[in-house]
């Protein structure tokens, strides 16, 4: 699978409710005909004929339900657009602020790539997970979710050049959900994205996320700062702050970063609140300050052990703070 974009190969929702009705409306129609067909020969000729015409319609729509486009599997190539770097004259000014402040901060954000290797009965095959990260200094050290190499073989880094890079782990924190990686080779001309103070934040304060949701690399989604939150230890001491956005994190956005209006990051995105397995607009990012203090105090660590692939986090109410990168897509194999 291309780094920079998505293979998708899946029944969508609009096919999936169609088949159904159409799956319904076949069932009706067959059950419906048979009866009236049977009372009528046995001597019940005032029996509404509306019903076995309602039933030839039945088929006939679940017929056509079943055809109609969108309703079969599908397979795609969604590649990001030339049209991402081209920005109209006659935007109304705050969007014209946000397109330019995507394209200047957009060479310092990363796709983050986790390969895990299975043995079948075909010979060994690479499953990978999408997640995102952000360029941090000049020496290709990448800021990305730790819940993302939770399980993983390798870890590799998608530049905005379309090229992948093999990784060493640097730092890793599950308390606060943070990793530093570091590219193992040089990468010539590596942007890096500006720190921002996040003491500084304040609710309503817009912010704007890019990451790779499902995949979809260098997506762009912008909200407002919902409030901030903070995990505690045993003895009550703060452990991570948290801030809290309506801008979308969905799946893959993990470990991408938070911006602020002056284009300096703020945050990394860390984990979503559900109560149904979806995002509900609740998403939650780990402060930068957490991030820098974490790592003034940390030393170089090995790669982290291999936990549970599973990567949620039970709350005291009734839903889930859920770290989700994309599903796992086979990449390839080898006998």
């Amino acid at each position: 699978m291309d780094a920079m974009g998505l293979n998708v190969r899946e029944r969508t929702l609009e096919s999936r409710v169609t088949t159904c009705f159409a799956g319904v409306g076949l069932f009706l129609a067959l059950y419906d005909v048979n009866p009236m067909r049977d009372a009528r020969r046995k001597g019940h000729p005032n029996l509404p004929r509306t019903c076995g015409r309602t039933s030839v319609v039945a088929i006939f729509l679940a017929m056509a339900l079943l055809f109609v486009p969108g309703s079969i599997s599908a397979q795609r190539d969604l590649q990001p657009s030339e049209r991402t770097k081209q920005i109209p004259g006659d935007l109304a000014p705050d969007e014209a602020a946000v397109a330019h402040l995507y394209l200047e901060v957009l060479p310092a954000v990363v796709a983050v790539y986790g390969e895990l290797d299975l043995v079948t009965d075909e010979g060994v095959e690479t499953m990978r997970a999408h997640g995102s990260g952000v360029v941090v200094s000049d020496h290709g050290r990448v800021l990305t979710a730790a819940h993302l190499l939770r399980g993983q073989d390798r870890v590799l880094v998608g530049t905005q050049d379309g090229l992948e890079y093999p990784t060493t782990t640097i730092f890793l924190d599950e308390d606060s959900d943070l990793a530093l990686l570091e590219i193992s080779e040089p990468v010539a001309d590596l942007a890096t994205a500006t720190l921002g103070d996040s003491d500084y934040l304040a609710v309503g304060q817009r912010v704007m996320v890019i990451g790779s949701p499902f995949g979809l690399v260098n997506s762009l989604s912008v909200g407002r700062i919902s409030g901030f939150r903070q995990t505690n230890d045993e003895s009550g001491q703060a452990t991570a702050e948290f801030i809290q956005t309506d801008a979308a994190i969905n799946m893959g956005n993990s470990g991408g970063p938070l911006f602020d209006s002056a284009g300096r990051l703020v945050a990394i995105a860390s984990s979503y609140w559900t109560t149904a397995g979806g995002s509900a607009g609740i998403g939650f990012a780990v402060t930068i300050n957490t991030a820098t203090e974490l790592l003034e105090h940390s030393t170089r660590t090995a790669a982290p052990a291999r936990p549970s692939p599973e990567a949620t986090r039970a709350s005291p109410n009734r839903g889930v703070f859920e770290a989700a990168p994309a599903a796992y897509a086979p990449v390839g194999s080898s006998g």
